[in-house]
Order: C-alpha cells, then sequence, then structure tokens
C-alpha cells in the first residue's frame, strides 16, 4: 500500500509535469502498477518510507520508458514491457539497496543493503540476478516465439491488421475507425460479406444531433458558446430537463368535504359493521380523483 501511494503520486507529478496541468490516464495506470511490480521483490524487507521511495522510483522508471518502447518501435500498446520488464529490473535491484535483516528469518543470510550500512556485497548480488533474468527471459521467449511461428504465425495478415483485430477476430465493428474504407477498398479482392453483416456498436444519434445543432449555431458569428449551450438546454430540451418539466405538480382547485366523511363515518359505526376499501367521492378536485378510506368500528 505504501509503494501504491509512492507510485501514484510520483506518476501524476510526472503527467502534470509533461503535459502542463493535464492528466494521462496511461502515466497514473502504469505508474502504479509498476510502483506494485517495484515492490514485491523486498516487500518484507522494507520500511515504511523505503516502500514509498521503492514505490516512487518504480513508477517513474515506468512512465520515463514507456515513450522509449514507442520509438524503438516495440508493439506494445498497454506499456507491459515497461511495468512489468523495466519496472521489474528495479525492484531487484533495489533489495540490494534497501533490504533490512529480516531477523529471524535468512532470507538475506544476514545482510542488509547499502542504505542500512550493509556494503556493496547484497547490490552486487542482485544486480547479478537481474542480469540473469534479462538474458533468460530474452532468450527463452524469441526461441519460444520463433518456434511457434513456424506452425501458427503470430502476425496478422495484411487484410486483417487494415480492419482491425476487434472486426475478424471478435466480430465487433465501431464506427468513425476507418473500417468503412478498408471495407471497400478490399471488396474486389477479399470476401467482406459476412463482416458486412455485421451491425455497428456505440453509436449515439443523440451525440450526433447535439454535434449538428452546436456546429450549426457555432456558424453564426451572433452566437457564442453561453448562447449555444443555453439554446440546447433548455430551448430546444436536448440536454436536461427541469424537475418542473420531469415531475409536474398536480394541484387542487377544491377543498374536502369534512362533514360529508363524517356523517358516512357515524353511519357505519352505527350499523355496527366494519368497511373497507369503499370508495367516496368526496373531495371535489378538478381531476375528480376517487379516494380510497377503510373504516374499522
Amino acid at each position: 500500500m505504501m509503494a501504491t501511494f509512492g507510485g501514484g503520486t510520483s506518476s501524476i507529478l510526472y503527467s502534470l509535469i509533461r503535459l502542463g496541468g493535464k492528466l494521462d490516464a496511461m502515466d497514473v495506470i502504469n505508474g502504479i502498477l509498476g510502483s506494485l511490480v517495484s515492490i514485491t521483490a523486498g516487500c518484507f524487507l522494507y520500511t515504511g518510507w523505503h516502500s514509498i521511495l521503492v514505490g516512487a522510483i518504480g513508477a517513474l522508471f515506468t512512465c520515463f520508458s514507456m515513450p522509449l518502447f514507442d520509438m524503438a518501435g516495440v508493439d506494445d500498446p498497454v506499456g507491459a514491457s515497461a511495468v512489468h520488464g523495466v519496472s521489474g529490473v528495479w525492484g531487484v535491484v533495489a533489495v540490494g539497496i534497501f533490504a533490512q535483516n529480516p531477523y529471524p528469518l535468512e532470507t538475506t543470510n544476514g545482510r542488509t543493503g547499502v542504505v542500512h550500512g550493509g556494503g556493496w556485497y547484497l547490490l552486487g548480488v542482485q544486480s547479478l540476478a537481474a542480469v540473469c533474468l534479462l538474458t533468460w527471459g530474452i532468450c527463452s521467449t524469441f526461441i519460444l516465439l520463433w518456434f511457434i511461428n513456424q506452425i501458427v504465425t503470430i502476425r496478422m495478415e495484411v487484410q486483417d491488421e487494415l480492419l482491425g483485430a476487434d472486426l475478424t477476430e471478435h466480430f465487433v465493428r465501431h464506427g468513425n475507425v476507418g473500417v468503412s474504407r478498408a471495407l471497400s477498398a478490399l471488396r474486389s479482392v477479399y470476401d467482406t460479406s459476412e463482416i458486412e453483416k455485421l451491425k455497428g456498436i456505440g453509436y449515439n444519434p443523440g451525440h450526433d444531433l447535439n454535434v449538428d445543432v452546436v456546429k450549426n449555431l457555432a456558424q453564426k458569428k451572433k452566437y457564442r458558446l453561453s448562447k449555444i449551450l443555453r439554446d440546447i438546454t433548455k430551448n430546444r430540451k436536448m440536454g436536461w430537463n427541469t424537475p418542473k418539466t420531469l415531475m409536474p405538480k398536480r394541484r387542487f382547485k377544491g377543498k374536502m368535504d369534512i362533514s360529508t366523511l363524517q356523517d358516512q363515518n357515524n353511519a357505519a359505526e352505527t350499523n355496527g359493521k366494519i368497511i373497507e376499501h369503499r370508495d367516496f367521492q368526496t373531495i371535489n378536485t378538478a381531476d375528480s380523483i376517487g379516494t380510497h378510506i377503510a373504516w374499522v368500528n
């Protein structure tokens, strides 16, 4: 928890500085995930403040390395390489810097990290472990993917890339993402009959209607933003409706005839009978509403 606090804080500050006061959800989310990965190796070896520091540094490593992977041409749209790779390496190395001796456990063989006066031995061991893990991960992944690619092609075909995996693999058709143009271009050389039968999702006619109204009103110079919003929300009633419109009040013009109710009550008591759910049309209103009253003797 302390590591995620540090990672979330540092990633938010990073995003605000990078974007001039705005937040990028990818920076914040992956920053917090990077802090969790960073604290995993030595979560029970750190103090509270060291946990915050390890998580904050891990989040910054994640945020800084994500654009580097994009520049290198790595196909990683969610930043998993930065979160689990870079922050994972930092988490292994951080044990050699901040670890305490978890006596009576023998996890570190009685050694501590650099900041606790344990020297450089534990840091060297953790750094060597990080190099070994990187070598093993890269080599094993390359060999496995090469072997799988000989049997089943890993990369999608060109036409599937143009149409998108959502459409070709999951049969979900989005609008305004270039699918229609790709279908028209491939129709003469690729069987698109099954794909064209799919119905689009995510279409919001109300949104399009409001956008068209704003566009038309904005073309008039006398219409400013405040007047456009007022025209949409009140005059055209396409935005919000007032509570008075949603819940109209029903006003009673007449008054209740109390004497009639009392006479009928006395008659019921005289006869000694129980009258249940009897309709008394004794309320003189504009709508002539019948009131159901149960009398018990």
